[in-house]
């Protein structure tokens, strides 16, 4: 073979080594449809990652079970073994995506394996909703990323904290919603008055009716459901297939509280969904607050958490779909707090 042959057969197998991936890469991504232009000089909003400062996490192509701790958050998976069911299996991967032009976070819950629930006992951990659809012991699932206690103060909002949050996600084309509910954001308290998440964005299918929508979800108290507040729903239809980037602003003031939410379609730059809190306005019979008196601080957490199974007169039966295996698409969380 002659000296321009073997070079160039040299060139050829290292070109193909690198862009075929290695093990530690980013898997392909079976959702990626390409949808979009991935340009924000054609009408779409900018692609590029934020700066890799405190409160930021972008996906990177190594480990996310190592990544997402390093980075001062923490995650929530059913293949834990404290609480999970379906070990062995990573819940939480990340993929290449064309229209962003780098690896993300892909998040899934299976719904024949996927069983979270509080009252589950080590003996139940391995039994699936079909085996235990008589019984009160399982009824969701959690696949979440998210802060904690173990955070550093960026990823606790505690009283008087001004926070700006920001993310990307994307729904895939024929994603199903339960009825009850299945939250892909939520901004839960810590300590006290803690059960109910304060913010949600929740993915729900209207009873009776083929028809989703995503909502946006004001919760006072947990006492009862009657605190809650649907407080802006659009139909889900332009959130399918599109990856879609969010701001979220939050004043926990107990005295002078303050919130804003944008959801922008990142292909043309079209405004999904908006809303802010305005005192002059709120006519509910609860006051609006971020942050409940005995709480210690807020977390945000994002992913699928969804009810698969609901009480009907003290049976369990699955909720209205039919239910499927989910997979979210997560990018470039960023967590901005502004001085007190």
């Amino acid at each position: 073979m002659k000296r321009t042959g073997v070079l160039a057969a040299i060139f050829a197998f290292t070109v193909f080594f690198i862009f075929s991936g290695c093990d530690n890469g980013p898997l392909k991504n079976p959702l990626d449809t390409g949808n979009g232009n991935g340009n924000a000089n054609n009408g779409g909003t900018d692609i590029s990652p934020p700066a890799l400062v405190d409160g930021v996490l972008v996906a990177d192509s190594t480990d996310p079970y190592l990544l997402i701790p390093k980075r001062g958050y923490n995650y929530e998976v059913p293949d834990n073994p404290d609480w999970g069911n379906h070990w062995g299996v990573k819940h939480i991967t990340q993929v290449s995506d064309s229209f962003l032009k780098r690896p993300v976070f892909a998040l899934v819950v299976h719904y024949d394996s996927d069983v979270k629930d509080t009252w589950m006992n080590s003996d139940e951990r391995d039994k699936g909703p079909n085996d235990l659809l008589n019984s009160l012991q399982i009824d969701r699932q959690r696949n979440e990323i998210k802060t904690d206690a173990n955070s550093p103060d960026w990823g606790k909002a505690a009283e008087g904290s001004n926070v700006v949050y920001r993310w990307k996600f994307k729904l895939p084309a024929g994603f199903v919603a339960s009825a009850q509910f299945t939250h892909i954001h939520q901004l839960k308290a810590v300590d006290g008055d803690e059960s109910q998440p304060i913010i949600t964005v929740t993915v729900r299918k209207r009873t009776g009716s083929s028809q989703q929508e995503m909502q946006l979800i004001y919760n006072y108290s947990s006492d009862t459901g009657s605190n809650i507040y649907l407080i802006e729903k659009i139909p889900l239809d332009d959130f399918l297939d599109e990856w879609v980037t969010v701001e979220e602003k939050a004043v926990y003031s107990s005295a002078n509280p303050a919130y804003e939410f944008t959801a922008t379609r990142m292909r043309d730059g079209k405004e999904l969904m908006h809303y802010i809190y305005n005192a002059a306005a709120w006519n509910e019979s609860v006051p609006f607050r971020l942050i409940r008196p005995d709480n210690t601080f807020v977390r945000p957490k994002w992913g699928i958490y969804r009810q698969i199974l609901r009480d009907n007169n003290g049976t369990m039966v699955e909720v209205t779909g039919p239910l499927r295996d989910e997979t979210i698409l997560f990018a470039d969380f960023e967590i901005v707090p502004s001085a007190k």
